[in-house]
């Protein structure tokens, strides 16, 4: 019988990491990043922050640097999925062969960028800039890809941030161990 515990072994099938706790500085963080881009979007006058809130959520992760990087590549993805849209967008063609040739374009991009990781974010950027309603591609397609940025740059302002402070406390705390032992 195995001594791995039934919450580690499904842990382990989900792909979920040993080293990644959830602290309070996750805790602080993901919060921080949903308000202040709730408040971003307010100070915006943005009626539905929705896809800011959700973006911020979702680049935050347990560990600081995993976090700074997550938002970091969520901006490119972004960036790479929308420009390619709004260009294959101006082609005027059908859904399906612009989604296949907009997603065979962001996975090069994103290959040639070496940016292979953003490649998944990249094709949910090309499709939301892909999907057409009545206002137009550049309508609430652009308004969603913004508000996506917005939240993913909120995120990373607030992980460097309380990152930041994280360092110097711990620098602090060490001066002061330091202080005690000496």
């Amino acid at each position: 019988m195995s001594t791995a515990s039934w919450r580690d072994r499904f842990a382990r099938r989900l792909g979920g990491q040993a080293g990644a706790r959830i602290g309070a500085s996750y805790l602080v963080r993901v919060t921080l990043s949903a308000t202040a881009s709730l408040w971003v979007t307010r100070l915006l006058d943005i009626a539905n922050p929705i896809w800011a809130v959700v973006s911020a959520v979702v680049v935050i992760l347990p560990e600081v640097s995993a976090s700074v990087a997550s938002a970091g590549l969520r901006v490119a993805a972004n960036l790479i999925g929308a420009g390619v849209g709004v260009g294959i967008a101006a082609l005027a063609l059908p859904t399906i062969p612009s989604l296949l040739m907009g997603l065979v374009l962001v996975a090069g991009l994103c290959r040639w960028l070496r940016l292979d990781a953003a490649a998944r974010s990249a094709g949910v950027a090309l499709v939301i800039v892909l999907l057409r309603d009545e206002s137009g591609v550049l309508g609430s397609s652009e308004t969603r890809v913004l508000l996506v940025a917005i939240g993913c740059i909120v995120a990373l302002a607030v992980t460097v941030v309380v990152g930041q402070i994280e360092t110097r406390l711990a620098t602090w705390r060490q001066r002061i161990r330091d202080r005690e032992d000496g």
